[in-house]
């Protein structure tokens, strides 16, 4: 038996509805996910995910040569804030705002 605890009985939302959802790059990457509002997702020579916008947002990863997360940078309406991650507790806490 399968249950949904998301309290949305309407199970997947079509945040768009026209026009192609998703593109992907040639190493099969998704560049684009208009569901979720993602215009744009790059990714780095590990293919790891570098920049994600979404609108006015974007959020930019740091990784080490071994591809663990580092840092994540979140720039929104002109603030930015970047977030440090513990890697032996896998746990994202906030740094300090610019």
């Amino acid at each position: 038996m399968v249950g949904d605890n998301t309290a949305n009985p309407s199970g997947f939302n079509d945040g768009n509805t026209s026009g192609n959802d998703y593109s992907y790059d040639n190493n099969g990457n998704l560049t684009k996910d208009l569901n979720k509002g993602f215009s744009s997702i790059t990714y780095n020579f590990l293919n790891l995910p570098n920049v994600l916008t979404k609108g006015a947002t974007s959020l930019t990863y740091y990784y080490d040569a071994m591809g663990t997360k580092l840092k994540q940078v979140k720039v929104e309406g002109g603030n930015t804030t970047s977030r440090y991650i513990l890697t032996d507790l896998n746990m994202i806490i906030p740094k300090h705002s610019a």
